[in-house]
């Protein structure tokens, strides 16, 4: 978990790149964490160019979002640094509407990310993130957001 909350603290503060000193283990946490922000789902999903600032209420977790030059496609890795609990999260979309979700998520092993439920409406994406996980929520919006920069 601290490595993805490194790198999306990088992705939040404009940094383009980022270097690992050796390559993390095959299949290790470490290994994880860079797949949370490019190929989670295996198939090249990644983390998007734009960064998109975000606001939340709980200091036992992060998220960081990204969206694509239209506007229509967001990605956000939320961080759960609770051993013990779950996170029900709530992500605020602005009345633009859901088209497509789809949810991550990484709880340890080598097996990686599996699928994760989420629900979705025209004012928010839900889903429930396990105790000390990385979940990756990727979204394609009807209409693009409104108040994301």
């Amino acid at each position: 978990l601290a490595t993805a909350e490194a790198l999306g603290r990088f992705g939040t503060e404009g940094l383009t790149s980022a270097y690992y000193w050796t390559d993390p283990a095959d299949r290790s946490p470490a290994f994880w964490a860079f797949r949370a922000f490019r190929n989670f789902d295996g198939a090249g999903g990644r983390f998007l160019d734009w960064s998109v600032p975000v606001k939340g209420d709980g200091v036992l977790a992060s998220l960081f979002a990204s969206r694509d030059a239209d506007r229509r496609h967001v990605v956000a890795v939320l961080l759960n640094f609770a051993t013990a609990s779950s996170i029900s999260a709530r992500v605020a979309l602005d009345g633009c509407g859901v088209a497509s979700a789809r949810g991550f998520t990484y709880e340890g092993g080598a097996s990686g990310f599996r699928t994760l439920d989420v629900t979705s409406t025209a004012q928010a994406l839900q889903t429930v993130a396990p105790p000390y996980s990385m979940t990756v929520l990727d979204l394609t919006a009807d209409v693009p957001a409104r108040s994301v920069p």
